[in-house]
């Protein structure tokens, strides 16, 4: 492959511009067109030519683009250099890779560019200047220079007389749509100029970076993102934000891939936005666009007849914003009014229309028998806001089922089969009147089987299978009836309309409970030795009907190594075993078995080699100042050395260090810390577990510190008090030859400020306290002396959300816990980077309150089921937890 990646996207990228805008129009202004004598706008290179001539290929004296031409290899470096502009070459430098290639050579430099850029590398130490570019040479150095990767798909390309050398490179030519000669490439043929031109121009549009091509709101929480070409949707992330707000929630992707549409968490109100697209390209693409206020756009009533029986007959309507989305106004809303008129009769409506609060109107048929008669035409008038409609409604015979279809039994989320435990069963159902309208039945408490339910008859071929039945719609007023499960087997329900004789049939099946019936452990990827600490291994439980399980309880693990331990991670959670070998010793490899029953039976075993113990080998890098300032203090930790034992890893063990002169530095050899006590040398003794170093240390006064130099303050809060937000002021030192010296306090004697009215200092005088916006320059002092300086910056923005964070991300919890409390998990922090949460700060939310509804970060547990709960803070900024509730 070509070895020259990072300036080849520099290059390509360049050109997208134009690649994406070749995909639909002229490569080129029409003020740049050039009328080459042998390429007319009707050929399929057309555009392909012109925009190879816009980048510098600029044909022939004579006119001509010299179209059917076959391309050299020198023309083809001279189209490469002119048109991706690449790093430059000279003359000279052809030499020093070709040996067919002179400085005198009119192409000299065009080659040498192209081989330093790895296009071209040649075959035996020459270029083959006068040698034609075949078609399959051509479709290698296109696929390596584009760095274009073989999708996998299976486009059919005919490779039989393609050399086999050339077989990925012609593969993925057609898979990116660069060739589209499938049935024969000819791969023999030299390639002509017009062909090499076109094959150049769909490789940068194959290639060229993806952008967003429009955003526009298309609801009051949607927004509809749309891009010039297919993007990697799982690598894409899309925000919506409003300054440092961020609105987005969930996106959705459109099957080719190109139409993103977020969903956000709240409405959005009329202001300017932006769309922050990540994952698809090296820099964030960013789109700006508006969102209007959301007014009311139709009314309109929905319902065509009303029930002539109905004491109080409901007559839907809905207003509709500029989106066309349900505004959700109520009938008892100021704004709206409605009157009726009996056309058929000629008369105003002398009966009571009332207005609930919901999206209907009530018509008191009862009361109004002289005004209505099966057959009459009602014309409703509402008005909302300047909006007006008018319909009518027909007054029809009371309706009465007439015929019932079974739909079909609702499953879990996740759920494949019916099993006993799941209790009850939806099934859908459709009932419809007389009429041909859709209908319900009266929702019913729980009935044995067989049973009446409005004129329909319901049985159960097995009452051990399904017992009982209940009518519960959904939540529109249609549609359900929930079964209860008695046990496993098949029954068939019947509904009989008794008054029409129509019959429907449906079959349910409930398959035994998921019990797991084996058990796949996976292997340790690393040496495991006796003595380590805990570390899980992935497990893979499989059920009596092949499903993959992740919660189940009862396994038992076991583990034949004395002084090792394994269990489950969770007792719900079967997805993983942790093993603890910090107990067990072993002086050779011992082969160790894993095993896994369900108490009684053996569901899976693992086998696995456990090393001895490891022991420290050797002490192989030391990481602390080796020059101490007299009377500095070090304690040393495992994070100060690097050890590593008999197998190669870092090593942890018991530190002690013993000095060779104690009169310099003391150590008595028992412990883990040395404190300087006179300029000087020593040689320090580690030990870490009977594995030695020694260091050489050097013990300097105060004096001999040559510099000190102020750790940088990020930008601290007018805050106007000692907090949180004070500038802390550390020094550093370093001695004549520029070596990092271990101070004995890196805080200053004190501190000053050149502006105290921006930055003070506090009453310690070792802090800095914002005050009001603006710069200030904090001096160190130390022995009577500025040993450095800093900037500081203070802000006056008040302290907003910048950053959210839940961790960790998903959890697992049982409907039985009642409630689980995520306040804790939560952290906000300003732009200051300072944790500011507060649970009750932001507002939280749940995407299924079924399953769970939360209070200031305390979820209350309701039902089994996914649920999504999130905290937004006032200023927009979200994140989530994905919750599990177990049965």
């Amino acid at each position: 492959m070509s070895q020259n990646k990072a300036f080849r996207k520099v290059a390509v990228g360049s050109l997208a511009a134009t690649a994406a805008v070749a995909a639909v129009a002229p490569a080129v202004s029409a003020d740049e067109v050039k009328d080459f004598t042998d390429v007319s706008p009707e050929s399929s290179h057309y555009d392909a030519v012109q925009w190879a001539a816009a980048n510098g290929i600029t044909g022939y004296e004579d006119g001509s683009f010299g179209a059917g031409d076959e391309l050299s290899r020198r023309h083809a470096a001279v189209f490469f250099n002119r048109i991706f502009d690449l790093p430059e070459a000279t003359a000279d430098d052809v030499s020093d890779y070709f040996d067919d290639v002179t400085a005198e050579d009119f192409y000299a430099a065009d080659i040498a560019a192209t081989a330093k850029a790895g296009i071209f590398a040649g075959y035996q130490g020459e270029f083959g200047y006068n040698d034609n570019l075949t078609r399959q040479q051509m479709a290698k150095v296109i696929v390596e220079y584009f760095d274009l990767e073989d999708t996998g798909e299976d486009t059919g390309v005919n490779l039989d007389n393609v050399h086999e050398t050339y077989h990925e490179y012609v593969t993925i030519l057609a898979q990116h749509g660069i060739t589209t000669e499938l049935d024969d490439f000819r791969p023999g043929d030299n390639v002509t100029r017009a062909q090499f031109a076109t094959f150049l121009h769909r490789a940068v549009d194959a290639t060229a970076a993806p952008e967003v091509e429009s955003v526009s709101a298309i609801g009051v929480k949607t927004v509809e993102v749309k891009f010039n070409t297919a993007v990697d949707t799982d690598a894409a992330s899309v925000q919506i934000k409003r300054g440092a707000a961020n609105y987005g929630s969930d996106v959705e992707w459109n099957e080719a891939g190109d139409t993103a549409t977020v969903t956000t968490v709240i409405e959005l109100p009329e202001d300017d936005y932006s769309a922050v697209v990540t994952g698809i390209a090296d820099e964030a693409l960013t789109y700006d666009f508006s969102v209007s206020e959301e007014v009311e756009s139709d009314v309109a009533l929905t319902s065509t007849t009303v029930d002539d029986g109905d004491s109080a007959a409901q007559v839907a309507f809905v207003v509709e914003n500029q989106y066309g989305e349900d505004m959700e106004v109520d009938a008892d809303d100021s704004a709206i009014s409605v009157s009726a008129y009996n056309v058929t009769q000629g008369k105003d409506v002398s009966g009571d229309i009332t207005e609930p609060s919901e999206q209907y109107f009530e018509l008191k048929t009862d009361t109004t028998a002289d005004d209505y008669e099966v057959g009459d035409e009602i014309r409703f008038t509402v008005t909302y806001k300047g909006l007006t409609t008018q319909s009518n409604v027909v007054v029809a015979d009371p309706s009465s089922a007439a015929a019932i279809e079974f739909g079909d039994i609702v499953l879990g989320e996740d759920d494949t089969r019916l099993n006993v435990s799941d209790g009850t069963v939806k099934l859908n159902y459709t009932l419809l009147d007389q009429y041909g309208n859709t209908t319900d039945l009266s929702a019913t408490g729980v009935s044995a089987l067989p049973t009446t339910i409005d004129d329909v008859q319901f049985l159960s071929s097995d009452s051990g299978v399904i017992s009982d039945i209940a009518v519960v719609n959904d939540a529109d007023g249609y549609g359900e009836i929930e079964l209860t499960v008695a046990g496993s087997g098949t029954a068939v329900i019947t509904a009989i309309n008794n008054e029409s004789g129509d019959i429907a049939k449906t079959t349910i099946t409930v398959e035994e409970d998921s019990a797991p019936e084996s058990v796949a452990i996976d292997a340790p990827t690393k040496l495991m030795a006796a003595g380590d600490e805990a570390f899980d291994l992935g497990l893979t439980v499989t059920d009596q009907y092949g499903d993959i399980l992740d919660s189940v309880n009862g396994l038992v693990a076991d583990i034949d190594l004395a002084g090792a331990t394994v269990g489950l991670v969770d007792a719900d959670d079967v997805t993983s075993l942790n093993v603890d070998l910090s107990g067990a010793t072993v002086t050779e490899t011992t082969e160790v078995e894993i095993t896994i029953t369900d108490g009684a039976d053996e569901l899976g075993t693992l086998t696995f080699d456990v090393e001895p113990n490891a022991v420290a080998q050797q002490i192989t890098a030391t990481s602390f100042p080796t020059v101490f300032e007299d009377q500095a203090t070090l304690q040393l930790s495992n994070d100060d050395l690097t050890v590593v034992d008999q197998y190669g890893r870092n090593f942890e063990g018991t530190i002690t260090v013993a000095s060779d002169d104690t009169g310099v530095v003391s150590s008595d050899g028992s412990n883990d810390t040395i404190t300087t006590v006179a300029e000087g040398t020593a040689t320090l003794t580690i030990d870490v577990d009977g594995v030695t170093k020694e260091v050489d240390v050097k013990v300097i006064g105060s004096d001999d510190i040559e510099s000190y130099t102020v750790d940088s303050i990020d930008t601290i809060y007018a805050s106007d008090a000692e907090d949180v937000y004070n500038g802390t002021v550390a020094l550093s030192g370093v001695d004549a030859n520029g070596n990092q010296v271990k101070l004995v306090s890196t805080a200053p004697d004190f501190i000053t400020s050149s502006n105290a009215s921006v930055a003070d200092i506090d009453s310690t005088g070792k802090k800095v306290v914002g005050k009001s916006e603006g710069t200030a320059t904090i001096s160190a002092w130390k022995g009577g002396e500025v040993v450095g300086t800093t900037t500081v910056t203070v802000s006056e923005d008040a302290p907003v959300a910048s950053e959210v964070t839940l961790d960790p991300a998903t959890t697992t919890v049982a409907v039985g816990a009642g409630t689980h409390d995520i306040s804790g998990d939560l952290e906000v922090l300003d732009q200051y980077d300072v944790d500011v949460a507060d649970p009750t700060a932001g507002f939280w939310t749940t995407s299924d309150a079924s399953v769970a509804t939360v209070t200031d970060g305390v979820v209350t547990l309701n039902a089994a089921g996914d649920v999504t709960i999130g905290y937004v803070t006032s200023n927009g900024l979200t994140d989530s937890v994905e919750l599990t509730v177990n049965p």
